[in-house]
């Protein structure tokens, strides 16, 4: 029941800060360039947002391979941005926010794993933009705190789900088993003496 109500909750946190953040985007983008140019630049995050979110939501196996694929590439743009003199721009904060979206999604049928991801998500680009630039960005900051708060849910909630506990400070497991090897089989019983 915890489990969820924390995955809902994280995916609520996720819908109302896409919501606000798309309305925002696409109205920043139809003021500044408007016209057909702006139409275009709302549909190049738009489109693949849709497309990840339904892969996500109707084939979470493949979308898993996907996203972290994709996640890699905004890494990849996070440390190239910095460095390169046309890195001008809300890039970064509009494809973190169109990525964590659809990661939201994925985070209702395999919520590990997107909890993870989110987190990349929403520290990496913010982390490597803070040293390549000294500061944060604004804009990139507003969008990445809903993803790693929502994988800090996901997380949390795919933990209570499997019944492993969350991690704590106490290291010591107590005594234990140790593993067995793979294809081992349990020794054979003495046979009864009548």
């Amino acid at each position: 029941m915890l489990a969820r109500f924390l995955k809902w909750t994280g995916f609520t946190l996720m819908v109302l800060s896409t919501l606000i953040a798309g309305i925002f985007i696409v109205g920043e983008t139809f003021t500044d360039p408007g016209g057909w140019k702006a139409a275009g630049l709302v549909a190049a995050w738009a489109v693949p947002l849709a497309v990840l979110a339904a892969l996500a939501w109707y084939r979470p196996g493949w979308a898993v391979p996907v996203c972290v694929v994709v996640t890699g590439a905004l890494i990849g743009i996070s440390i190239w941005c910095p460095v390169s003199p046309r890195g001008k721009g809300p890039t970064e904060a509009v494809l973190t926010f169109a990525l964590a979206a659809a990661i939201a999604v994925l985070g209702l049928k395999r919520t590990g794993v997107a909890g993870v991801l989110l987190l990349a998500v929403g520290i990496v680009p913010f982390a490597v933009s803070s040293l390549g630039r000294g500061h944060g960005p604004n804009s990139l900051a507003a969008v990445s705190f809903a993803p790693v708060v929502t994988g800090v849910l996901y997380l949390l909630s795919a933990s209570i789900k499997s019944g492993r506990p969350v991690p704590s400070s106490h290291t010591d497991t107590g005594p234990g088993e140790l593993p067995k090897a793979a294809g081992s089989r349990p020794a054979p019983r003495p046979a009864a003496r009548l």
